[in-house]
């Protein structure tokens, strides 16, 4: 019956989690969805991850190279307002997306989103390694790089890009892609814009079958069938940023049908650090509704490590494998406080170590530097102190009492035994005198109200 019990229990929850995983997960930048970050959501959720992101700017930090880290199959990440007011966005040096290097991800699906602002060497965009990703009415722009493949990099993949736009980016080196380079791969392209990405736009093999581009619409961002350039020097378009995209057509990320730059010109939208992102949809991790460079530059966040990065946020958006940084929950990162010890040099400050385990006694001080410097004993040499180990309990029971006395006894004399609690090598008075030191209830195991045995 009990078996019957289990195998119901384990079934249900097999249940619940398919149904959980079968329901798409909601990224929202404001807080309404399941997560404010899609990288939370795909580390959350691993293979097969069903994800929908909400209009807005994301400013993903993954580590210091890469803002979004693809690592899975089967993702499906899908934005819900398209291109126009949802955006995947690199700062601070990074590329936008990376898919992780080894892992030959083939079934990943990417609808929806403007990915920009990549700055890095090589794919400032999207950076692949042997993975086919199918990307659809996604728009590449303004990604730069120094050497090649300034929206996309790849080796050895076969990406597939239907309905997507890449608009002004640049490699530095001459020989470089403006827009994708791949190597050793091919590169499908149906129903997409390639403008403005320098003279080489496009570097690697092609699918024949399916590599359809459309040029008459790259140069009439306004769709009123002139030239942009014309309608600039006629004073159609403005580049009030002189970012070299025309304002009319830049990104919208409140999407109210009015231009971000627009909107910052004539002060209708805030800009307090002065790049031409509206503040709503600029990086703002603590989620207080000011830019993080803004908050540094006058002092409302600090950054002592000089990372670029809010302290606050590094301790808020830890990476994977990071070891804790503020593990005494003092609202300062711990590599910035002089005063915090390693008494054993093992890199890993005491007081994390302690909260990991290392202080068995709950005395404040780390156990292994309280035996190293003579201040408790460690007869067994396990690296506890014994009076954590509880040696002086003979037949485990959680208490020194009159059995450890008649095992004592019957031990008496003899080597190699559990008796021989002084770790001497021979039973004797002083296991005795031991055992009678620690009378009583073993501590910092059992509850205070345990019944005597």
């Amino acid at each position: 019956m009990r078996r019957n019990a289990v195998a119901i229990g384990i079934l249900g929850v097999v249940a619940v989690a398919s149904m959980a995983q079968a329901t798409p997960v909601i990224v929202a930048v404001d807080g309404s969805g399941d997560f404010t970050s899609i990288q939370a959501a795909l580390d959350a959720w691993g293979a097969n991850a069903e994800i929908e992101v909400r209009p807005g700017w994301y400013y993903e930090q993954y580590d210091s190279h890469n803002a979004l880290h693809i690592r899975h199959d089967g993702l499906r990440l899908t934005s819900t307002g398209g291109p126009d007011v949802t955006f995947i966005s690199a700062i601070s040096g990074k590329r936008a997306i990376q898919f992780y290097r080894w892992d030959s991800l083939q079934d990943v699906q990417i609808t929806g989103f403007t990915i920009c602002n990549g700055d890095t060497d090589n794919g400032a965009g999207v950076f692949m390694f042997d993975d086919a990703p199918v990307f659809t009415n996604c728009v590449f722009q303004n990604n730069r790089v120094i050497w090649s493949g300034g929206a996309i990099w790849g080796y050895m993949s076969t990406p597939t890009f239907i309905d997507c736009t890449f608009t002004d980016n640049i490699a530095d080196w001459s020989g470089g892609a403006g827009a994708i380079s791949i190597g050793n791969g091919s590169i499908t392209l149906e129903n997409c814009r390639v403008c403005d990405n320098g003279a080489n736009p496009i570097l690697g093999n092609t699918n024949a079958d399916s590599f359809t581009l459309i040029w008459d619409e790259c140069n009439d961002c306004n769709a009123n069938g002139e030239p942009d350039d014309e309608d600039y020097v006629n004073g159609i378009l403005t580049d009030i940023n002189e970012d070299g995209v025309y304002d009319l057509c830049g990104p919208d990320c409140d999407g109210n049908g009015i231009a971000d730059v627009l909107e910052i010109a004539v002060g209708l939208a805030p800009d307090l650090n002065n790049n031409w992102i509206h503040d709503q949809c600029d990086s703002d991790c603590d989620g207080d509704g000011y830019p993080d460079d803004y908050e540094l530059e006058v002092g409302l966040d600090q950054d002592c490590n000089g990372n670029g990065i809010a302290d606050a946020c590094d301790i808020a958006d830890l990476g994977e494998d990071e070891d804790p940084i503020d593990c005494d929950g003092d609202g300062v990162l711990d590599a910035c406080q002089s005063d915090l010890e390693d008494c054993d040099g093992n890199g890993i400050f005491d007081i994390c170590d302690i909260a990991d385990g290392g202080d068995c006694n709950d005395n404040g001080v780390l156990d292994i530097c309280e035996i190293a410097d003579g201040d408790q004993d460690d007869l067994d040499a396990n690296g506890w102190p014994d009076e954590c180990d509880c040696l002086a309990d003979m037949d485990d029971s959680d208490w020194v009492y009159y059995d450890e006395i008649v095992i004592w006894l019957q031990e008496f004399g003899k080597t190699d035994s559990v008796a021989d609690v002084n770790q001497n090598g021979l039973v004797e008075i002083l296991d005795l005198i031991y055992v009678l030191s620690h009378w009583g209830e073993c501590p910092y195991d059992d509850p205070d109200d345990d019944e005597e045995p």
